[in-house]
């Protein structure tokens, strides 16, 4: 018999003081799993921290259980009466010695012992600082003391303590398993092509954007013709030194860049192939915008984001129209993304995004107006991670690296260049377009990104939820400058225009500021729908109205000009050699006639500008000169709107061909349907 004690090998009989004591022990290993999971996260949402790295160790003292934490509810006295078992019993806290076995030697169960016995408390590092940008990790609550002893939380539960350990390990498994396949499945043969959901969603938006910008069939916009055929003269020019005109004076982007890439285009595929071009472009500034939410906002957002901008009337059109918008706007993209992504390395990397920056600008002269909000955007990024004196660094490099540069290929450049900035961009003239309507246009064609971009901005600001997948962590001035500036950049093109009172291009440099806000735009869809669907109808609204809107405002746009088909095959039927031409609108027929050698461009004429020489050899402009040159038969062809684009000039040479003696007989009338009414081409040819 052995009166009711307990031996090692029928176990023990628990007393309440031991309870207790192994209840301090199961919360220092919890702690202890606890902290080596906030760890463990950590290091895979901040792959390059700026701390200096230590090894967890596991703390052998007992637990220390603090009267009050800040922030937290003073100590419950039963910790308090564990506090006092565990002190009085620390023999508890070291881990029980093995059972000897029957015929063991004592020496050898004294080894044993010796071996079993706890490690003495190894002192851990003392927590780093808090990080700037008002972001909470786990260096900023380490369960440890500078002594090695272990701190539990007066209010923390161990119940509490397992849940947060559950979470925290729920959080390091979707990290690690976001981009890989299910567990247990290896994917083989076609399924390693098949996309995680993710890039799934990613694949259907680019696919509807593709499908939306790929609707129009009508032939090409004055501006996609005149860069197609600079591109040919461009490239002609550059493989024979064949002659042509000053483009880089009045084009507002530098000639020599996108419009020979789009003349390559244009041989392989015609006008489909310069638009495939720039479609390609814009499904990559819309990848490269879902890149840049993701690392701001989260994955949720930025598959929001990059649905509600490939879906903007904007980026649709721009989309299927061969213009150097396209490239502009992808070269923007790219260089926000490089300031965001470069953000958490010490290295400069982030001076990568000067190319970018200042090939957007050469591209397309407007683009300067977007470049400060990438400067910016490179400063705030870099503030969670290395604070704000070192992040002040990069906004001041970037700028006087761009500058350099950009002084350096000016001057190279040459004096056209210098000419063509300031006649398309820095000193465009004033133009009559009302206020009223120009705010109807930019409502429709941007009103439901920005708004879903405000409610994002409150949310962001005032009511900031962090996603688990999110990189960047402000604090409350930190989210409202990024706010601010997303916000502020979606304004900017749409307040210059309203100052020069002029909406030429309004609808494509809308999308410009768009590009910016969109991520901004995709957080507040997400809060609105809420983290259980529970406002699901609320952003199912938002959607389809920034789709219905998108959809509906992009066919008005690609149907805002006549087809030009009929046209151009009355001007080849009645061509002549040597002749000249009178077109309103005299680049579409030069792209499309420019294989005939009797078809020239200097051979045609428009009616923005022309100058003439009369008999007495006087050279005049304006109205006087079309008339003049009418009077003396200079045409052998004129054909001309009925005074919808240069209504002065119109009239001018009506009169002249309508005058008795005139020298032209009416030779078609030609009728043509747009998404603002029938226009109609009068096409008169010399007797």
């Amino acid at each position: 018999m052995n009166d009711g004690a307990a031996t090692p090998a029928s176990g023990e009989q628990e007393t309440p003081a031991a309870a207790g004591a192994k209840s301090d022990a199961e919360a220092r290993d919890l702690l202890f799993e606890l902290f080596r999971a906030h760890k463990a996260l950590d290091r895979l949402t901040d792959p390059e921290p700026d701390e200096a790295d230590y090894e967890v160790q596991y703390p052998a003292g007992p637990i220390r259980i603090p009267g009050r934490v800040e922030g937290a509810a003073a100590a419950t006295q039963a910790d308090i009466d564990a506090m006092a078992a565990a002190q009085a019993r620390p023999d508890l806290l070291r881990t029980p010695d093995t059972p000897a076995a029957p015929d063991e030697p004592a020496a050898r169960r004294e080894t044993d012992r010796a071996a079993a016995a706890p490690a003495p408390p190894m002192p851990a590092p003392a927590p780093a600082p808090k990080r700037p940008g008002g972001n909470d990790s786990w260096r900023d609550s380490v369960p440890y003391e500078e002594t090695g002893i272990l701190i539990r939380p007066a209010d923390w539960s161990t119940d509490r303590i397992e849940t947060a350990l559950i979470n925290v390990g729920e959080l390091r498994e979707a990290e690690r398993s976001a981009d890989a396949p299910p567990a247990g499945r290896p994917r083989s043969g076609l399924l390693r092509f098949a996309p995680i959901p993710r890039r799934g969603i990613l694949l259907v938006i680019l696919f509807i954007q593709a499908l939306l910008s790929l609707r129009s069939t009508n032939t090409a916009f004055e501006d996609e013709a005149l860069y197609l055929y600079s591109g040919h003269l461009e490239l002609a020019h550059l493989v024979n030194g064949r002659p042509i005109d000053d483009f880089a004076s009045y084009f507002s982007g530098a000639p020599v860049l996108y419009p020979v890439a789009a003349s390559v285009a244009d041989q392989l595929g015609g006008v489909l192939g310069a638009r495939l071009l720039s479609l390609a472009f814009m499904l990559g500034a819309t990848c490269l915008a879902y890149l840049t939410g993701r690392r701001l906002f989260g994955v949720r957002s930025a598959l929001c984001g990059a649905g509600l901008f490939a879906t903007t009337a904007s980026a649709v059109f721009i989309g299927g129209l061969a213009t150097y918008d396209a490239p502009a706007v992808f070269l923007l993209a790219l260089g926000a993304w490089i300031a965001v992504r470069s953000a958490p390395s010490s290295w400069p990397y982030y001076l990568l995004a000067v190319l970018p920056m200042l090939l957007a600008v050469a591209t397309k002269y407007a683009s300067l107006l977007f470049v400060p909000t990438i400067i910016v955007l490179a400063c705030i990024s870099a503030l969670p991670y290395h604070g704000w004196r070192w992040a002040l660094v990069r906004p001041v490099s970037l700028t006087v690296m761009a500058a350099s540069m950009a002084y350096g290929a000016l001057k190279l450049a040459g004096p056209s260049y210098v000419q063509g900035i300031q006649s398309t961009t820095t000193s465009r003239a004033q133009g009559g377009t009302p206020t009223e309507t120009m705010l109807i246009e930019i409502s429709k064609w941007g009103a439901p990104v920005f708004v879903a971009a405000l409610i994002g901005a409150l949310y962001y600001v005032f009511r900031f939820r962090p996603d688990a997948d999110a990189r960047l962590r402000l604090g409350t001035w930190g989210r409202a400058a990024l706010s601010a500036l997303l916000l502020g950049t979606a304004l900017l093109a749409p307040m210059n225009q309203l100052r020069l009172h002029t909406d030429v291009s309004l609808q494509k440099h809308v999308g410009f500021g768009l590009l910016f806000a969109a991520p901004l735009a995709g957080y507040g869809l997400v809060r609105l729908v809420g983290s259980h669907f529970g406002r699901l109808q609320l952003g199912i609204g938002v959607a389809v109205t920034a789709f219905a809107f998108g959809m509906s405002q992009s066919h008005i746009m690609f149907r805002g000009w006549p087809d030009a088909t009929r046209l151009v095959a009355t001007i080849k039927q009645y061509q002549k050699p040597g002749a000249h031409y009178l077109v309103e609108v005299d680049e579409v027929p030069i792209y499309y006639l420019r294989s005939d050698v009797e078809a020239e461009p200097n051979q045609f004429v428009s009616t923005f500008y022309f100058l003439y020489q009369d008999a007495q050899g006087q050279y005049i402009s304006g109205p006087g000169a079309y008339r003049a040159a009418v009077q003396q038969g200079y045409f052998q062809l004129v054909a001309i709107e009925d005074g919808t684009t240069t209504p002065q000039i119109d009239q001018a040479v009506l009169a002249a061909l309508r005058a008795p003696g005139s020298r032209y007989r009416l030779a078609a009338r030609i009728p043509e349907r747009t998404a603002y009414g029938v226009i109609t081409y009068q096409v008169w040819v010399k007797k």
